[in-house]
């Protein structure tokens, strides 16, 4: 593209004059909810997947798969998924986990406020999606939830969390089409790299329990 020799407030103040104040309210909500809307697709997804997975339909499931993976890769909301619940959830035990329900407080703010910024700052609609934001929304959200969950129930956080691993294991493995790893050259698992991701995984489990215990959780 050409450098467009204005400068930044010029440059708002002729684009944002051509504009109306529903036409600029209008924009900004929709990037707002673009944030969100991501995850409102995830209880029918799952519900189209599992029938036609009962039904044997591999061409459909693998359709739905690369539908569902193309929300993975752009909303910022397709990967917390299920972990949302515990943000309400830990209201329930806020007087009996005082400190995780202010983590959880903390954090979903944190996350809310970014998200009203974000959707401010963008000028066209629909524009906040995961490569024009930061990837510490989603990592916040997942953190709160999962703090949010844990507090209520440490089974409940182990049952989102291995459906969630569930369902990236169904995305990435059985739902991926058989010329798709013929376009990379290299082999998409490297053995080094999945036994430091395992290793990782289980120091940040223990690191957690330890804080826990320290927390008195």
């Amino acid at each position: 593209m050409p450098v467009d020799p204005r400068g930044t407030w010029a440059t708002l103040r002729d684009a944002y004059g051509a504009l109306t104040w529903h036409e600029i309210i209008q924009t900004k909500w929709s990037n707002f909810l673009q944030i969100f809307s991501a995850g409102l697709d995830m209880p029918r997804w799952l519900w189209l997947a599992g029938t036609t997975l009962v039904s044997g339909d591999a061409a459909r499931y693998q359709a739905l798969s690369a539908s569902l993976r193309g929300q993975l890769f752009f909303q910022i909301s397709a990967p917390i998924g299920a972990f949302y619940l515990g943000l309400p959830a830990v209201l329930l035990v806020a007087r009996r986990e005082a400190a995780a329900a202010r983590f959880v407080l903390v954090t979903g703010a944190a996350f809310l406020m970014t998200a009203v910024v974000w959707s401010l700052a963008m000028f066209k609609a629909g524009s906040t999606i995961t490569h024009q934001g930061t990837l510490a929304m989603p990592l916040m959200a997942i953190a709160a939830g999962a703090v949010g969950l844990y507090a209520l129930s440490p089974w409940l956080a182990i049952a989102v969390t291995a459906a969630e691993v569930l369902i990236s294991v169904s995305l990435y493995g059985v739902g991926l089409p058989g010329d798709f790893v013929q376009v990379i050259q290299r082999p998409m698992l490297n053995p080094g790299m999945a036994l430091v991701a395992i290793l990782g995984a289980a120091g940040v489990i223990l690191a957690c329990r330890r804080v826990g215990r320290q927390l008195g959780a």
